[in-house]
């Protein structure tokens, strides 16, 4: 509950006090508002381990729906779609609850299809949580993520080059080396659906 937003926090929990609210807009929700908050909304699967292992925030995942668009609606959608989520909070540091010995985040990667569905890729995701920041993304084009149906898979690749830890990768590192897949070892992280 330390790392929840009060928004966050609010929608778990209905103050018996309107003054308890602390929302950033300043606005109280009546107990029917609480309930119905918006309806129940598909959310993207977060797989277990991603706040424990990776202290990663579960609610930072973006898209944060559980469908994700395969094709552009022509004028509707840009045709580049961003895969995102943070650390369970801005000031939370890595290098001191990460375990040894590199005290490293996991290098993500994300798992697409491709145009025909049939071209699998597996695409890193930049990160500005070695200079300070708190945030992991990838930018891909909506063509690239492949076909209705399959899905978009997050992964932490967390051995690689004959087991070495994955913790501390960087993206170059892995670029310049492209291990074979009998050499790695991931856990999915995050999953959406192609619709």
């Amino acid at each position: 509950m330390f790392t929840m937003s009060n928004e966050e926090f609010g929608e778990r929990h209905l103050p018996a006090d309107d003054r308890y609210w602390f929302r950033a807009d300043g606005s109280t929700l009546s107990w029917e508002e609480y309930i119905r908050a918006g309806g129940p909304k598909p959310a993207v699967t977060v797989f277990s381990g991603a706040e424990e292992d990776h202290c990663l925030s579960r609610r930072s995942f973006v898209p944060a729906g559980m469908n994700v668009k395969a094709r552009p609606v022509v004028g509707e959608e840009a045709e580049v779609i961003r895969f995102e989520f943070r650390k369970i909070c801005p000031h939370f540091d890595l290098t001191a609850h990460l375990p040894p010995p590199t005290r490293e985040p996991y290098l993500y990667l994300l798992k697409v299809h491709g145009t025909d569905g049939k071209s699998e890729e597996w695409l890193p995701f930049e990160t500005n949580v070695r200079s300070g920041g708190d945030a992991w993304w990838c930018d891909v084009p909506r063509k690239k993520l492949g076909l209705p149906g399959q899905e978009v898979v997050c992964y932490a690749q967390t051995k690689y080059l004959d087991g070495r830890d994955g913790r501390g990768l960087t993206v170059e590192e892995y670029r310049r080396t492209r291990p074979r897949w009998t050499q790695m070892a991931w856990s999915a992280v995050a999953q959406w659906s192609l619709v």
